[in-house]
């Protein structure tokens, strides 16, 4: 009996891929979640900034250089030559993130518009696989509650009208109402309303955390009184 000789492996389908920096192919679902890392973890290293922009890359490399010049980019660990790497945090702490594609400085942030598409598309994907997660969960974790904000977070700055981001942060927020909860919206929609003035989504979620702050005040004034 002769021996079958195994099927060749298929070969991958090799979409969206374009030059990189460095000459090579660059997926770029790889490149926008690797980019979308990079986002989120300059959010979460500084949870004070109340600057955004999205700017012409020229515009990216005159204020990283600026900031290099002045020494105000000492607390990053930039990548200044548009390379990608997998890992996004540094061991010394420090907040890694791609020169070509942003700048972070005293607490204000600027992306490129050119990477924008890469961007939405990767935290499309991972915000709805989160909150798909968080509501089949009975009694959401802690990491799961953590993933919504984080994901609807970085959406919501690339999507400031995108109402099933707002409406997953109130789901969170109503199961775990905190005070500082609260005034961590009040911050995130002034962070919004700083590059979109006009945006009645974050307008509206405004206003509903002020209700809500009033009303917490309001229960622990009760309760010193008693």
């Amino acid at each position: 009996m002769s021996r079958r000789e195994p099927s060749p492996l298929p070969r991958p389908v090799l979409s969206g891929l374009r030059d990189g920096p460095d000459g090579n192919l660059v997926d770029d679902g790889d490149r926008g979640s690797i980019l979308l890392n990079q986002l989120e973890h300059i959010l979460e290293s500084d949870t004070l900034i109340n600057e955004l922009g999205f700017v012409h890359p020229t515009q990216i490399s005159e204020l990283n250089a600026q900031s290099r010049a002045s020494g105000l980019a000492s607390f990053s660990d930039a990548m200044p030559t548009g390379g990608i790497l997998n890992e996004h945090i540094p061991e010394q702490g420090g907040i890694l993130y791609d020169e070509t594609v942003f700048w972070y400085s005293d607490h204000k942030l600027a992306i490129s518009i050119t990477e924008l598409s890469q961007l939405y598309g990767a935290v499309l994907k991972v915000f709805f696989n989160s909150i798909r997660e968080y509501k089949a969960s009975p009694d959401p974790v802690q990491f799961l509650q953590n993933d919504v904000l984080k994901h609807s977070k970085a959406l919501l700055l690339l999507s400031c009208d995108f109402g099933s981001a707002w409406n997953s942060r109130k789901l969170v927020i109503l199961r775990i109402p905190r005070l500082s909860l609260f005034m961590y919206e009040l911050q995130l929609s002034a962070l919004i309303l700083s590059h979109s003035p006009k945006s009645e989504s974050s307008w509206s979620h405004r206003m509903s955390e002020m209700k809500l702050i009033v009303s917490a005040l309001g229960d622990q004034t009760h309760c010193s009184d008693m």
